[in-house]
């Protein structure tokens, strides 16, 4: 989001070209190549140049350490208070993690783009600045809110998405996720786990979707339900 409000305010110059090269390349890159680029620089070649590399597979290191509570390791080893184990689990999770964060940038990186771009030519922009407000006031106070409401929606799906099982990146890191679990359910022909797993699936799209039109009443008052 603050690439997608630095590249409308400094549109058409140096840092809106920058954002736009990122989103551009952000949106376009394919997730399963992008992972085994991770794992290749920062597992490695950080390893063969002797210098202090991250994991490129499975949740932890540390199997077994501590009991499985919530299924989520760094859950887990913060209610065992394992903080060896919860570290390694968090140095498991930056791989995976950027890899999602950085498909999902390009997407909202523009779509705040152009709401703060339509924002800021709308009228009550112009009545503010000549009311004197400073601009920092204009942007985050009056611009910013009404400019996040498509941000929302897209984040909210993107939410919903990533609870569901992130199917790819799991299988490039070897993430045990829910995603690889569906992943086996459709080759054994597990029939009760796919029920289970759209059940669920389509619970949680119905819960982002109504915390997203909530939102929607704190972003703009005009809303009403």
């Amino acid at each position: 989001m603050p690439l997608g409000i630095i590249s409308a305010l400094k549109n058409n110059k140096l840092p809106d070209h920058v954002s736009r090269i990122i989103a551009l390349t952000g949106y376009s890159t394919p997730s399963y190549w992008f992972g085994f680029m991770l794992q290749l620089v920062f597992f490695y070649y950080f390893r063969l140049w002797g210098l202090p590399n991250l994991p490129s597979s499975g949740a932890s290191g540390m199997e077994g350490a501590v009991s499985w509570v919530t299924g989520m390791p760094v859950l887990d080893g913060l209610i065992a208070g394992n903080v060896q184990y919860t570290l390694d689990a968090l140095r498991h999770l930056i791989l995976p993690a950027t890899s999602l964060a950085f498909i999902s940038l390009g997407f909202l990186a523009r779509i705040v783009r152009a709401s703060m771009l339509e924002v800021m030519r709308q009228d009550y922009i112009t009545l503010a600045r000549s009311k004197g407000l400073r601009e920092r006031v204009v942007i985050y106070r009056h611009a910013l809110k009404n400019a996040l409401i498509p941000a929302v929606t897209l984040a909210g799906i993107f939410f919903a998405w990533l609870l569901g099982g992130a199917l790819i990146t799991e299988f490039v890191f070897a993430w045990p996720g829910v995603g690889q679990l569906s992943l086996q359910a459709v080759s054994q022909g597990d029939s009760n786990f796919l029920l289970l797993y759209t059940l669920v699936i389509a619970a949680i799209i119905v819960i982002a979707n109504l915390v997203v039109d909530i939102a929607y009443i704190f972003l703009d008052p005009r809303i009403k339900y």
